[in-house]
């Protein structure tokens, strides 16, 4: 034991002596669902959500307003629900009653909501200027009077008394300028956020008087006041505190610098919360806002657009998160800048080839997974857009031919042949078989690849339309047809491609974009955010075995064991499949994937133009300080560490600030002596 001591208090001297680096680099966390979400609404989003009391939730949506008991957040209980003749655009609560405006046909509407039970409308007012149709809205108090401040879409802001709620007054329609954006009220103080941020006195309606102009030096995203301190982000992307105790001279507090761009702001207490359609939801420690920190960031399934909390809960649109729960959870994770778009990748060994738009296929040593090392490319004549390896052959799809190299040396790519004048999208190969695809007009080809470098035509099939992926598995091959769902075709003839069986999904038409298949389970995402798990035990007749909610056009799709990622141009999310009938979300990054691969519990994935991403996707169940992964703490933790910091790799940025400093040896430290679970 005096031994561990020893070595421990030499640890905190060799860190601290070392605390010399202050570089900036991408870096993110990982949302571990299974700890932070503790409840959903099964479904039905909190749209709106505002707090009525410490557990009843409002929601103002289309046509409805609904009130919940969140006492047992695994367990949301409807209480009621008032029908509404608009479909709720904006709301405020304030005071026992809820304000809300429509842009369509242009309606502000308050309803008592003193008791959840009985929701009353008290009044609607019709918005006489169709111009002027609200979609933002603030309440604020001077003296004895409550004032509501509706935005119009021409720049006008329509002045309301609702002293009395059930007889509310238009005082005047003041125009102040055009393309509002955030709308915020503190007494008789409004807070406006156009191209610029205005700060108006409004105790008098009749003559506002402006005490400040603040002009950022990118437009402005979120806005939020806090007593005495308006929060104001923009899309460079940072956040800024402001002091405006006096509104004629605000003075900045301090900043802060996000890894994404925010449009929504919330506080309670000592949080700031930041969210935004593709940014997830960012928790800040506000206690000093001269020094404000990013405590953890959660991702949610799609666009995040509104939000509420308390001291224990967040309230978003589809979840309820533990509020503890967003203190960070560290992931392991590389970005590798790369000089063209990426679009997809193949893994073969210790190489990982990633095809790029113009340059072509970048190939990378990933021995050392978080440290990808550039070894070669193979050059194409045309822009690649998707790859597959086959018995080390590489094939490239590459929009208008087909480019074929020898990779038994990943140093040296050797262009052995191709296929011009072929448009292409997509491929797959098995043994010595190679199946293509492209749409406009939608078909399958398959050819023989005895002799890679002379492909020889075996036939074509026509159809599907709009086919997005491909899978050559035996005498079958799967695909995910844009408008057809999924697709077997019978291949066991080489030269007469036939139909062998199809799935499409019911309702409303979607349009299918990735495709993996694991045993007897095909697994199909859609543009609407869906996951389809079908049974192709029988290929001729493939059945639904579940449906399950996942990322917004989730154009990228890999499964691996008992696992499954899903990416779009927003985030990256990881599935439990164990049980295909009851899919599991566990995991989640704002990492965009356009193409992925697994390999070692390493995500490795294709981000477009933020390059090659690799990140330890056992993190949820990993232990922080243990950086070589052996499960032990020890010299060799705290040298990788005390590398990885100095040069300032993102797997050190323990609190994901972008910054280097004494916070992530902090850090490190109280997860060192913590020890691994």
């Amino acid at each position: 034991m005096p031994n561990m001591l020893n070595r421990f208090n030499k640890l905190i001297a060799i860190i601290t002596i070392t605390l010399a680096a202050n570089a900036t680099a991408q870096s993110d966390s990982l949302t571990c669902v299974a700890d932070r979400f503790i409840g959903s609404n099964n479904g039905q989003a909190f749209r709106n959500p505002s707090f009525l009391d410490d557990n009843i939730i409002l929601s103002a949506s289309i046509n409805r307003l609904n009130t919940y008991d969140i006492t047992d957040p695994s367990n949301i209980i409807p209480i009621s629900q008032l029908s509404l003749p608009i479909d709720a655009r904006s709301s405020k609560t304030h005071n026992g009653y809820i304000y809300i405006c429509d842009n369509s046909p242009g309606n502000f509407t308050i309803v008592n909501v003193q008791d959840p039970n009985n929701l009353t409308i008290l009044s609607q007012t019709t918005i006489p200027n169709s111009s002027s149709y609200p979609y933002k809205i603030a309440i604020g108090n001077s003296q004895s009077t409550t004032t509501a401040y509706l935005t119009g879409a021409n720049g006008d802001i329509l002045i309301f008394d609702v002293t009395n709620p059930a007889s509310p007054t238009l005082i005047t329609t003041a125009n102040f300028l055009p393309a509002i954006t955030q709308l915020q009220a503190s007494g008789s103080t409004l807070y406006i956020a156009a191209s610029d941020l205005y700060i108006y006195d409004l105790s008098d309606p009749f003559n506002p008087i402006q005490n400040a102009i603040i002009t950022p030096q990118n437009s402005i995203g979120a806005l939020h006041i806090d007593e005495t301190t308006l929060y104001m982000s923009d899309s460079s992307p940072k956040v800024t505190a402001l002091d405006v105790t006096n509104p004629d001279a605000p003075i900045s507090l301090g900043e802060l610098t996000l890894p994404k761009s925010v449009n929504n702001a919330f506080s309670y207490e000592n949080r700031l919360y930041l969210g935004g359609q593709t940014a997830g939801l960012y928790t800040i420690d506000s206690t000093d806002p001269a020094n404000m920190t990013i405590l953890g960031h959660t991702v949610e399934l799609n666009f995040l657009n509104s939000f509420t909390a308390d001291s224990t809960r967040i309230i978003t649109p589809q979840h309820i998160i533990d509020v503890q729960q967003t203190i960070t959870t560290h992931v392991k994770k590389s970005t590798t800048p790369l000089p063209d778009i990426s679009y997809d990748i193949a893994i073969e060994g210790n190489y990982a080839f990633v095809a790029t738009d113009e340059i072509g296929v970048m190939i990378f040593d990933i021995t050392s997974p978080l440290n990808p090392i550039h070894v070669s490319t193979a050059a194409t004549t045309d822009r690649a857009r998707k790859i597959t390896i086959n018995q080390g052959i590489l094939f490239v799809s590459a929009v208008s031919v087909l480019e074929i190299f020898d990779i038994s040396d990943p140093t040296i790519p050797t262009h052995i042949g191709q296929i011009p004048d072929i448009k292409i999208c997509g491929l797959d190969a098995q043994d010595n078989q190679l199946a293509i695809y492209c749409v406009e007009p939608g078909y399958v080809a398959l050819y023989d690849i005895t002799d890679p470098s002379k492909p020889s035509h075996l036939d074509t099939f026509n159809g599907p339309e709009y086919p997005q992926d491909i899978i050559l598995e035996d005498d079958k091959i799967h695909v995910a047809g844009g408008y057809t769902t999924f697709l077997t075709i019978d291949a066991s003839d080489p030269t007469n491609l036939t139909t062998m069986g199809i799935y499409d999904a019911p309702g409303i038409v979607e349009f299918s974009y990735a495709l993996d298949i694991i045993g007897d389970t095909a697994f199909v995402s859609s543009d609407f955010g869906y996951l389809y798990a079908i049974n192709i035990a029988n290929p001729t007749n493939p059945q639904l075995i579940s449906t399950t909610l996942v990322n917004y056009e989730p154009g990228a799709l890999v499964a691996y064991g008992n696992q499954l990622l899903t990416a779009s141009y927003q985030s990256t999310h990881l599935f439990d499949i164990t049980d295909p009938t009851n899919i599991t979300w566990t995991a989640a990054t704002i990492d965009k994937g356009y193409g992925l691969q697994i390999k070692d519990d390493y995500l490795y994935s294709a981000s477009g133009n933020d390059g090659l991403t690799v990140i330890k996707i056992g993190e949820c169940n990993g232990c922080t300080a243990d950086f070589n992964n052996d499960g032990q703490l020890n010299f060799f933790d705290v040298s990788l560490f005390l590398g990885a910091f100095t040069n300032a790799d993102p797997v050190a940025d323990l609190n994901n600030d972008t910054q280097f400093n004494f916070f992530d040896i902090s850090i490190f430290l109280s997860e060192f002596a913590a020890g691994c679970p």
